[in-house]
């Protein structure tokens, strides 16, 4: 009787201390997004001019810039946690790419909520000019394609920079893909490397492992984007990609242009 009571009094006394600790981590989660957007704001009013300034920079003033960083991304992830996409700003990131020569860029959401041709249309409508400089990947569809080559009429087409789009089902259809062939190919365990994986991912997506990768969202995860080609990639976050501003692209280029990689070593 005295042995059930004292149970019956310690797991009250765990769950209330589990409800406590739940309320604490709560507060602390809600403190510190406030705290980041305060910070954010604060960050803005100080850097309003350069903000003017860079709103009218040539592309030249671009390139004069990127020439002090020691290294520029090849393929830049951008991973979206929201589900309010604002093509807009993705188009920004494309174009910032062009502009900084980033051969590739993909944009990743758990849901797929980017509309590839949604994206084109946008586009089109504020840049249609940059569609020389664009090849559009294998995960649009063959119609974003061809209207992609008939609105370029006039133009000589001189890619730049190449731009996909993944979501969940389709990085996991990939790695299941890679595991089926891996399983067909009757190779023993021991036999099986980290070159002959990574070779067999190449060949599933033929794109060069992301160097940086952006992060949009309340929560810091990747939300399973490419977990095999993210393994040595450099990874910043922003709380939102909406209003995305100039300076937080060149702020996280410049953070990944002087970042010493390690590799695990």
């Amino acid at each position: 009787m005295v042995l059930n009571c004292v149970k019956g009094i310690l797991h009250k006394s765990g769950v209330y201390i589990l409800l406590i600790l739940h309320i604490i981590f709560s507060v602390f989660q809600f403190i510190n997004l406030l705290s980041s957007r305060a910070l954010k704001q604060i960050k803005n009013l100080y850097r309003a001019p350069r903000h003017q300034i860079l709103n009218g920079v040539s592309v030249s003033f671009l390139k004069e810039e990127f020439k002090c960083y020691p290294k520029l991304p090849r393929h830049l992830a951008v991973v979206i946690e929201e589900d309010d996409i604002s093509y807009q700003d993705c188009i920004k990131l494309i174009l910032w790419c062009i502009y900084s020569e980033i051969p590739f860029i993909s944009f990743y959401t758990n849901n797929g909520a980017i509309n590839p041709t949604s994206l084109y249309e946008v586009l089109c409508k504020r840049s249609k000019n940059s569609l020389q400089h664009i090849q559009w990947g294998k995960s649009f569809h063959k119609s974003v394609r061809e209207m992609a080559k008939k609105d370029i009429n006039g133009y000589v087409w001189r890619p730049i920079v190449e731009v996909n789009l993944f979501s969940s089902k389709s990085v996991n259809n990939s790695i299941e893909s890679v595991m089926l062939r891996l399983c067909e190919e009757k190779i023993k365990p021991e036999e099986i490397s980290i070159d002959a994986v990574d070779q067999h991912f190449k060949d599933e997506i033929p794109l060069p492992d992301p160097c940086l990768c952006l992060v949009f969202g309340k929560t810091f995860s990747t939300f399973g984007f490419m977990p095999w080609q993210i393994r040595v990639t450099e990874i910043s976050h922003i709380t939102t990609h909406h209003n995305l501003q100039l300076e937080d692209f060149l702020c996280a280029l410049r953070t990944y242009a002087f970042c010493e990689q390690r590799f695990g070593k």
